[in-house]
């Protein structure tokens, strides 16, 4: 009995401490939420304190922007604080005390219930987090009162001693947006400062993964630059979230304006000012700048200002409330009926925020004390804060302090500009520039400026070299009147225009080491490392290997302040292709330019510099790889001009007498004596006297010298003032009157030698084997040719022309040829050199590399050589090379074509071609029997074949050099069909008649060759 009695009240505790834990671990049994409006809570089931815990109970997940009706959102729940046993929940969402929505457990719902229209935890959490979704009701029911409660447990078993946490958020419904996004700025700037500004004025944050911005380039259609479609570069989907009367700023990746989104090439922030940009919505155009199917030129119109888009700044009025895709009507054609203020390039003020309606708060001025200096000792320096702005209002009043920094006078205190005098030691001052606006808000910025030791602007360029190909330099000359040292100077440059303008692209182009050394009254040349040898001889630097093409803007910089001492050229964003000099057009691209004697200083204007013609240009133009100013420099007001005006004969040999004269003038005084020095490799070890021709003329003459070499000479001028003066050196080419035999060259490999041969043209130069270069052929008595090259058209060198040429032997790649040469003309119409006779198989050799071969052979194969010629294989075995540029007719060379070839051997890397130049050096090898052909008579051969259709051949005998015509008559003596004059050489030759577009029948075929004529009866069977 004692024991059952002891095993019921072991069941009753049992059973009460269940009972105990169940009501501290389930969930609430009523509705004790229920806080719009009765404000009930746990605390009717749990004693404790309402929120005087350490802890809270939260929502997470309720849009900020309102509920959308019929939406589901997923709500987490949180409590936290101290707590014995862990956390529990109820929640309830109300129109006052009407239920409003439905929640629901979804697939993350862990612990929790559905309590009738509340939810709940079904089981105490250690974590005190629930998820729990919710859909919001079907249409707007106004504002929607979320009530929870939350429970922290105590330390005792029981409800006591447990902490409540009461809380409730009103959602009201989501608003509408009937404003949307639009551009409230729009940057054209130089270079790659450009991009666009976009503001939200809605009201409430927007989701921008539906907008996209779109280019139009030229009027190509929305997201096209040069294609009938949408390209991915020129559409950019917009991402994140936009807060109300928040901007974005989106610009290339190059802009130095301050932006959101920075987008590299191509993007929709690549534009100029003729390319349209859009903002859409859905695919939806809701504004634009421009009109994307048309090309405007250089850029729109906006406010009455030309070119509005291009080169400017755009800014929204602040009045405008949304965007207009009417761009007419937003352009506009003033300032009043524009919806856009149009400011200066590069104005950047405005980035960033934008002012919109008339909200009655007054935004702040923005000061700017302009850039941070380096100056030079003892200058004048200027303060600039006229950058300084308001945007919804002005600048009242303008206040300098200086703030760091060895006290200097101001000439102003209150004015937007002003300026003093650097102290005369090394230091660093600082000036604090506050503005006020007119409504008394204020704004401060601070300028740094740094004191330090000047370099002399009497070293400055000299000459400036835009040769062919690599031959480019620049000369600096120290006219200090002491020796110094280079490195306090550098040179820095832009590249087709200044990314930035007024900026240098590479400001350390060349920098010199501590110790270049430059004599007083000596030069200074830096070269392209590829350039001619002669300029390389002069040059002292040659790291410069991206020299100018005319357009490269080029400074002498002091190194320490980045001062521009002299300057080559503007620094604009986009310059002309050559500058204009000394009135000579794009004299900076393939001329040379020369400092006048009596420029003393640098000069950083530099169209002063410049000038607009001869009188008022500090520099002298000479024509393209005119180098005879280089390594030295003349200086002085007073020093007589001297300029070397003829040398006779045009062609020198070892047998001439050198007969020359010299322009001399003078400012003051007269000109006292005059005498030439001349010598070969720099040295002018010889002299001779001068004597005065007619008025400023002076002539003077040199004896015959040596041959194959180069002649340099100078002439000095002395005034009565003891002033001297001196010309450019020139320089003569002295042919050899024993040229040398082509074959010899070959012999002795010749290479870069001053050689003089003489021959007979075989191909002529002019454009003939290529369009823009002089690729002639000689051959002399030794049997041997060679090419005569020059990147230029040079005419007189037609073929059969006996010349005499002076020039630089060696090879190009495979060809043997003179290069850099003069030439005379002995005679003309001289009968070119019989051709050697070679196989196809022969032909390819070294052996008559520029050498005139013939040979026969059939067409094998034809391969265009790009849109320039044809190369067309011969028994494929060798080929024969055919330039466009000849005007040679080659519709009949097809495959199966069985000609004889004349040309010049040409070795083209591993693989071998004859160079044909005229159409008389191809003939067609008829099928006639050659055994009873006489070829030392003009004479008509039977046609083949005989009759025919519709192709016959027609073949001849020339045995001279003749013009043959041909003309061919029906049965009734009508001319049916005319065949142009055309030159032949001595041989067998063949002409195809195609009579496809007659009827049968007989006709006559007539043969001219001067006052001879044959005649032959053919018959046409179709």
């Amino acid at each position: 009995m004692s024991f059952f009695k002891y095993y019921f009240y072991y069941v009753i505790i049992y059973l009460i401490l269940i009972g105990v834990a169940l009501s501290n671990s389930g969930g609430p049994s009523g509705n004790y939420a229920n806080n719009a409006p009765s404000y009930n809570n746990c605390t009717q089931c749990h004693n404790g304190n309402v929120n005087s815990g350490n802890g809270n109970v939260s929502i997470q997940g309720l849009p900020s922007n309102g509920y959308a009706p019929g939406e589901l959102y997923s709500l987490t729940v949180n409590v936290s604080g101290t707590n014995s046993r862990g956390y529990g929940f109820q929640m309830a969402s109300q129109v006052g005390n009407d239920n409003a929505g439905n929640f629901s457990l979804g697939t993350l719902s862990e612990d929790a219930e559905l309590n009738g229209n509340r939810v709940q935890h079904s089981s105490r959490t250690v974590s005190g987090e629930w998820i729990i979704d919710w859909l919001a009701p079907s249409s707007d029911v106004g504002d929607i009162t979320f009530s929870i409660s939350g429970l922290a447990t105590g330390g005792n078993s029981s409800t006591g001693g447990d902490n409540v946490y009461t809380s409730a958020v009103t959602l009201p419904a989501l608003t509408p947006q009937t404003l949307d996004l639009f551009i409230s700025e729009y940057i054209e700037g130089s270079s790659n400062n450009k991009g666009i500004e976009i503001f939200n004025p809605t009201g409430v944050s927007v989701d921008l993964s539906n907008y996209f911005v779109k280019l139009s380039r030229n009027g190509s259609g929305w997201g096209m630059y040069d294609a009938d479609t949408e390209e991915p570069g020129f559409v950019y989907q917009l991402g994140g979230t936009l807060a109300n009367g928040d901007v974005l700023v989106i610009a290339t990746d190059q802009a130095t304006f301050q932006s959101d989104i920075q987008l590299s090439y191509p993007s929709v922030c690549h534009f100029n000012g003729d390319d349209a940009v859009g903002l859409f919505n859905n695919n939806s155009l809701i504004d634009a700048v421009g009109n994307p199917s048309e090309d405007p030129g250089s850029g729109w119109a906006v406010a009455g200002i030309d070119n509005g888009t291009g080169e400017h700044t755009l800014i929204r009025k602040s009045s405008i409330t949304e965007g207009n895709i009417d761009w007419a009507s937003s352009a506009g054609s003033s300032a009043n009926d524009t919806e856009w203020i149009v400011e200066d390039q590069n104005y950047f003020l405005n980035i960033g925020f934008h002012v919109f309606g008339d909200t009655g708060e007054n935004l702040g001025p923005v000061a700017n004390a302009g850039q941070d200096q380096s100056v030079i000792f003892g200058s004048s320096v200027t303060l600039n804060g006229s950058a300084s702005a308001d945007p919804d209002g002005t600048i009242e009043s303008y206040q300098w302090s200086q703030t760091a920094g060895t006290s200097v006078e101001l000439s102003s205190m209150t004015e937007a500009v002003v300026t003093f005098t650097a102290p005369s030691s090394p230091d660093s001052l600082s000036f604090t520039l506050t503005v006020t606006d007119n409504e008394g808000a204020t704004s401060s910025a601070t300028a740094f400026v740094k004191t330090v030791q000047g370099v002399s602007n009497t070293v400055f360029f000299s000459e400036w070299a835009e040769g062919t190909s690599f031959n480019k330099y620049i000369e600096i000359y120290n006219g200090t009147g002491e020796e110094i040292d280079l490195s306090t100077y550098k040179v820095s440059s832009c590249s087709n225009g200044c990314d930035t303008e007024g900026e240098w692209d590479y400001p350390d182009q060349v920098v010199f080491d501590v110790g270049t050394m430059v004599a007083a009254g000596d030069v200074f040349v830096i070269a392209h490392p590829n350039a001619d040898p002669s300029i390389l001889d002069q040059a002292d630097n040659i790291s410069f290997t991206y020299m100018s093409n005319g357009n490269d803007a080029v400074g002498l910089v002091s190194t320490a302040t980045g001062f521009i001492v002299d300057l080559i050229g503007d620094m604009s964003a986009s310059p002309p292709d050559a500058w204009d000099v000394a009135g000579t057009p794009s004299a900076t691209n393939e001329q040379t330019i020369v400092r006048k004697p009596s420029v003393l200083n640098g000069n950083a204007d530099w169209a002063a510099s410049a000038g607009t013609d001869a009188s008022n240009s500090e520099w002298l133009v000479f024509d393209q790889n005119v180098w005879d100013n280089l390594g030295f420099h003349n200086q002085g007001v007073d020093a007589p001009s001297v300029t070397i005006s003829s040398i006779s004969p045009v062609f020198l040999t070892d047998q001439t007498e050198i007969e020359f004269s010299a322009a001399i003038s003078v400012p003051t005084g007269s000109v006292s004596n005059v005498i030439v020095k001349y010598g070969t490799n720099n040295q002018l070890v010889n002299e001779a006297e001068m004597y005065q021709d007619n008025g400023d003329i002076w002539a003077g003459t040199i004896p015959a010298q040596q041959g194959n070499i180069v002649l340099q000479m100078r002439v000095f001028a002395i005034s009565s003032e003891g002033i001297e003066g001196q010309s450019a050196v020139v320089e003569r080419v002295i042919a050899s009157s024993s040229p040398t035999q082509i074959a010899d060259l070959y012999s002795s490999q010749s290479s870069d030698e001053l050689v003089t041969v003489r021959g007979i043209v075989t191909i002529g130069g002019s454009g003939l084997l290529y369009p823009t270069q002089t690729k002639a052929y000689i051959q002399d008595a030794s049997g041997r040719g060679l090419q005569l090259f020059d990147y230029n058209l040079i005419d007189g060198l037609d073929r059969g022309d006996e010349v005499e040429v002076v020039g630089y032997s060696g090879y190009y790649n495979t060809t043997y040829q003179i290069k850099d040469f003069i030439f005379r003309e002995l005679s003309s119409g001289n009968d070119i050199p019989e051709p050697i006779s070679v196989n196809a198989a022969q032909a390819n050799s070294a052996n008559y590399e520029g050498t005139l071969i013939a040979l026969t052979g059939n067409i094998t194969e034809v391969t265009p050589i790009s849109t320039t010629g044809n190369n067309y294989t011969i028994d494929d075995v060798t080929t024969v090379m055919i330039w466009n540029s000849t005007g040679i007719d080659v519709s009949n060379l097809i495959v199966g074509f069985r000609g004889d070839f004349i040309g010049v051997g040409s070795q083209y890397n591993e693989s071998f071609q004859l160079l044909v130049g005229y159409d008389s050096d191809i003939s067609t090898v008829v099928g006639v029997d050659e055994d009873n052909i006489i070829l030392n008579e003009f004479s008509l051969l039977p046609a083949y074949p005989n009759p025919f259709n519709p192709v016959t051949n027609i073949s001849f005998v020339v045995d001279k050099s003749s013009e043959i015509s041909l003309k061919i008559f029906d049965v009734n003596g009508k001319l049916v069909q005319v065949v142009n004059p055309k030159a032949y050489q001595s041989g067998v030759h063949n002409i195809q008649w195609n009579a496809s577009s007659l009827s049968s029948g007989m006709y006559f075929i007539h043969m001219l060759n001067g006052a001879d004529r044959y005649t032959q009866k053919v018959m046409l069977l179709k």
